[in-house]
């Protein structure tokens, strides 16, 4: 009997045993390790064209007041979401067989900024309060910056005084596109030999220059106006031009006739210009039906301020016999060209 018991208390035993011992086996230990790897920043590769606004007439000629559209195709093997950065930099440079160096800081005859960064997008950093402009509707940046590759649109419009430089002289305007990545690494790509055309504008500050009364076959008489004041705005060397109408005339029909030889015969009148308040047979001008320039202005310097320069002129009529009373008009012209 004992040997039976002590037998069912071993079995007993051996299967607690079996049912612990696949509870073992189950339950085990984990480790882990860290695995890394470093992506490399590639430097990315830039290209640039220039077109006209509608962005597919390529063009190397420039127009103050016009817009312009400059590509920029960036292809970034990190992604574009790795361009922190688009810095534009356009720029006047007296030698056009390379790239020259931009002037320190912006200023409307010599250089202007743009910039783009994917919080502002783009905008004119300077000149500030200048007429260089931004179309900020065409000017975009890829819609997808996951890519690897993408377009840059910027439309820029030259300012009123952005330098002149004509095709076969030695100046130029640049253009340097700096990228800086998200590293602050910088990368550059540029453009020379662009052309800026003159521009020219000009205004007065009367509408009518009188001459008062005046006798027939009197001595010229200065206008009670005078001076009165051109303003002239260019971006180049100008020349400052007038005539007048080959008649002037009545309400009443009566008519007097432009002298134009310098011989005053009756029913004639002359018409004299100045810049000094003095007639002077060398220095004055008398105004023809034809322009003609201002002596002393075939060729001033440009280029002016952006609000531009004054240029008071004296004008003087004298009358020969023959005329009928009356008030005569006709329109005095005034224009700027390139000088």
């Amino acid at each position: 009997m004992g040997t039976s018991k002590s037998k069912s208390a071993l079995l007993l035993i051996v299967l607690l045993l079996a049912s612990i011992i696949p509870i073992l086996h189950v339950n085990g230990a984990e480790t882990s390790a860290t695995g890394q790897y470093t992506v490399n920043n590639v430097a990315p590769t830039i290209s640039i064209a220039l077109y006209e606004s509608d962005e597919t007439t390529s063009t190397t000629t420039l127009s103050p007041q016009l817009e312009y559209a400059l590509k920029i195709t960036i292809s970034d093997s990190n992604s574009l979401q790795d361009v922190a950065q688009i810095k534009v930099i356009l720029f006047y440079d007296t030698n056009n067989t390379a790239v020259g160096t931009p002037p320190a800081t912006d200023d409307p005859a010599t250089r202007a900024t743009y910039q783009w960064d994917p919080t502002n997008g783009w905008q004119l950093i300077g000149p500030t309060g200048s007429t260089w402009g931004i179309n900020t509707t065409n000017s975009r940046s890829p819609s997808n910056l996951s890519a690897t590759q993408g377009d840059w649109w910027l439309h820029f419009i030259p300012g009123k005084v952005a330098h002149e430089a004509n095709t076969g002289a030695s100046d130029d305007w640049d253009i340097i596109v700096e990228v800086t990545d998200s590293s602050g690494n910088n990368y550059t790509a540029s453009m020379y030999g662009l052309t800026m055309l003159w521009y020219g504008e000009i205004s007065i500050d009367v509408t009518t220059i009188d001459f008062g009364n005046l006798d027939p076959g009197a001595a010229a008489t200065p206008a009670q106006e005078n001076p009165y004041n051109l303003t002239l705005i260019a971006n180049g060397n100008y020349s400052v031009q007038t005539k007048t109408d080959s008649q002037w005339n009545t309400t009443t029909g009566y008519t007097a006739v432009l002298d134009t030889d310098g011989i005053l015969n009756d029913g004639e009148f002359q018409l004299i210009t100045d810049d000094d308040p003095t007639i002077n047979e060398t220095d004055s001008l008398l105004v023809t039906n034809v322009y003609q320039t201002i002596p002393g202005h075939t060729s001033d310097p440009g280029p002016t301020s952006e609000s531009g320069i004054i240029l008071s002129l004296y004008s003087w009529v004298q009358l020969g016999n023959g005329l009928m009373p009356g008030t005569y008009t006709g329109a005095i012209y005034y224009q700027i060209i390139n000088g």
